[in-house]
């Protein structure tokens, strides 16, 4: 087994062994920083991963104001264990490798996680990142018994109000194609689209 082979098997093993959930991005030609893995996507394949394309997108949040249309409280260490469940099942992942993951992320002053209430039941979540000048929107997810409410877009509203009472003006975020569509009527830019290399792009 050559050192690229051992590579992918080593990460995958730790992931495993912790029960975490494991999502591999795969950058475009170009943006590789060096210590790239040749033909990564094809590599993961054959490991049963499956791929999907995405849409880099970005909005302007200066002059703009934010209500969420739907209960949304901020994440919590007393509201970890509900967080984690809707992650698990969102996400079809192990609850103890996702309550892991949410403990971590906790911890880190950078994010900020979301859970959206229907009835006074945990319907779906999002989180974002901070960065020096702008906000990134990350891991939203609503259950599928929730679904066609609003809670989806009460998730964005909330976490780009979020972003405007740190002070930040911008949020950027990568999307798959079932969740952009929404995020351009809110507005937001479609700034790159990436796709693998045996799908056809989509517009």
């Amino acid at each position: 087994m050559n050192e690229a082979e051992a590579a992918i098997d080593a990460v995958i093993r730790e992931h495993a062994t912790a029960g975490a959930p494991l999502k591999w991005v795969e950058w475009p030609e170009g943006l590789d920083r060096g210590g790239g893995i040749p033909d990564l996507g094809a590599r993961l394949e054959t490991r049963g991963f499956r791929s999907w394309g995405a849409r880099a997108l970005a909005l302007e949040l200066q002059g703009r104001e934010y209500s969420p249309s739907a209960e949304v409280q901020g994440v919590d260490a007393e509201h970890l264990e509900a967080w984690a469940a809707v992650l698990s099942a969102g996400w079809g992942q192990p609850l103890p490798g996702v309550r892991l993951d949410c403990q971590r992320a906790l911890e880190d002053p950078r994010r900020r996680a979301f859970l959206v209430f229907s009835a006074g039941q945990a319907a779906g979540t999002a989180s974002y990142v901070l960065s020096q000048r702008s906000v990134y929107l990350t891991g939203a997810v609503v259950l599928p018994e929730f679904r066609g409410r609003g809670l989806y877009r009460a998730l964005i509203e909330a976490r780009l109000a979020a972003a405007r009472a740190a002070g930040r003006d911008l949020a950027t975020t990568h999307a798959r194609p079932t969740s952009a569509p929404l995020l351009e009527r809110l507005g937001f830019e479609v700034l790159a689209r990436f796709w693998p290399s045996k799908d056809v792009p989509y517009s």
